[in-house]
């Protein structure tokens, strides 16, 4: 008797996709899997990403009904070294959240128009900010029950 293959709930693929993702990793976020793989990552990993990929990501988590509602800056150095990119002009989204009066929708939609607004406008200081040892800015964001304050 052939033996029956295991079927896994989408949860649980997700769970296992975050648990074996190697450390540093650059992973494809698509729509639908993809997007539940953060919400099962390990505690002590990040999700950080470049510009304009970040850009790509709050773009389709929006579009899976997933609130962006703030996001951190953070910078690359050549050697490979991630660190927090402040200083005393460093712009950063503090976690957005809903209005009494406001629909889920309107408020994934609302805060998605300014993780962008405040992304575009650090990504173009960085532009213009002079060689900080070749660091390449990268932007953590925040999601429901993923803010600084859970972590």
């Amino acid at each position: 008797m052939d033996a029956v293959p295991q079927r896994f709930t989408h949860a649980q693929m997700a769970a296992r996709v975050a648990r074996d993702l190697p450390e540093g990793a650059y992973v494809n976020l698509g729509i639908g899997l993809p997007t539940f793989v953060a919400n099962y990552r390990p505690a002590d990993r990040e999700i950080i990403l470049p510009w304009p990929e970040v850009e790509r990501a709050v773009m389709i988590l929006t579009a899976s009904n997933v609130a962006v509602t703030g996001w951190e800056a953070w910078v690359k150095y050549p050697d490979g070294r991630f660190g927090r990119a402040v200083d005393e002009s460093a712009l950063e989204m503090a976690p957005a959240t809903i209005a009494n009066d406001e629909g889920w929708r309107a408020f994934v939609q609302r805060a998605q128009r300014d993780v962008l607004r405040t992304i575009e406008a650090e990504n173009g200081r960085w532009a213009l900010a002079p060689d900080l040892e070749g660091g390449v800015p990268h932007f953590r964001l925040f999601t429901p029950g993923n803010t600084p304050d859970a972590d």
